[in-house]
């Protein structure tokens, strides 16, 4: 569950404050639909947890402690993504090393 980087990326940026769905996905760069679906996983593993504001669906960590080991694992990866942790996943995926035909 947290070894995809926009699943550390969102809960790392939650871990700062809480944030709007729509903010949210805008931040990690993918459709607001996907997120919910990431985070779903979250909520079920009680690390975050969701609110209603209007029609506005706002996200938060559970505890600070959710976020405390994120900051180093989303270094990692952006390290090993050649700092494109923060671009959206279509993107890393298209920039990502080709491997070669067998």
């Amino acid at each position: 569950m947290l070894g995809h980087p926009v699943q550390i990326r969102a809960l790392a940026l939650l871990g700062e404050r809480e944030q709007a769905e729509a903010e949210l996905a805008a931040a990690v760069g993918i459709e607001a639909p996907n997120l919910s679906q990431r985070l779903a996983m979250s909520r079920r593993a009680n690390l975050v947890a969701s609110r209603k504001d209007g029609s506005t669906v706002c996200y938060m960590v559970t505890r600070a402690q959710v976020a405390a080991p994120l900051t180093p694992a989303r270094e990692i990866v952006a390290r090993i993504l050649g700092g494109r942790a923060g671009r959206p996943a279509e993107d890393v995926r298209s920039s990502a090393p080709q491997r070669a035909s067998p």
